[in-house]
């Protein structure tokens, strides 16, 4: 399978999209077809609008000061966010015994 070309879209651009096709499927009847690509179309976009959320939560973690209890939250959050099992988690970022 080729891979896609990506482009840069404004995030506005998704989240008006997305909007427009529940309009549509509000106010609208829809043939079968134009049902199924809306329910494409909105599945990828909110995809994409949690993967830009999980990549800001993610920077804002990097981005704090080591050991602030802000880091911490934004590392909560990213780790609630992703699909790591809680058992492969620490407490916290700092770990107390170096492994080697």
């Amino acid at each position: 399978m080729k891979k896609q070309k990506s482009i840069l879209l404004p995030v506005a651009f998704l989240t008006q999209t997305l909007l427009l096709i529940w309009r549509l499927e509000e106010f609208y009847e829809l043939d079968e077809y134009a049902v199924e690509l809306c329910s494409d179309l909105s599945v990828l976009i909110e995809k994409k609008l949690e993967a830009i959320n999980r990549r800001s939560v993610f920077s804002d973690y990097i981005t704090a000061p080591p050991g602030s209890p802000e880091r911490e939250a934004f590392r909560d959050e990213y780790l609630g966010m992703t699909s790591i099992h809680k058992s492969w988690r620490s407490d916290s970022e700092v770990l107390d015994d170096p492994p080697f």
